[in-house]
């Protein structure tokens, strides 16, 4: 059981640990992939995410659900990817929506 005094913590935590999966996966296979949830509780995990040096070119992000929305919409999880995640050091990953 971990706590978290703040979000923001609870967000750094977690960003912190998926960075590290990534990066062994790199090391070892030489890509990682990384698939998430959309909706608004990811936010401030992908924005903390997007900040941590890794080799970003070497991973894929996609998304486990999507609404059938276009990615403008506020509603769209990989609109919310697109803003939160692939951004800064992340904006080097390569991106694979659910749809075209």
């Amino acid at each position: 059981w971990h706590a978290f005094a703040e979000r923001q913590d609870l967000a750094a935590a977690l960003a912190g640990h998926v960075a590290g999966r990534l990066t062994n996966a790199i090391a070892e296979r030489g890509t990682a992939l990384l698939a998430v949830s959309g909706g608004t509780t990811p936010a401030k995990f992908f924005a903390s995410l997007s900040s941590i040096p890794i080799a970003w070119n070497k991973v894929t992000v996609t998304l486990v659900d999507e609404r059938c929305v276009p990615a403008s919409s506020p509603r769209s999880n990989a609109g919310l990817v697109a803003a939160n995640l692939l951004q800064h050091a992340a904006a080097a990953a390569r991106f694979v929506p659910l749809y075209q």
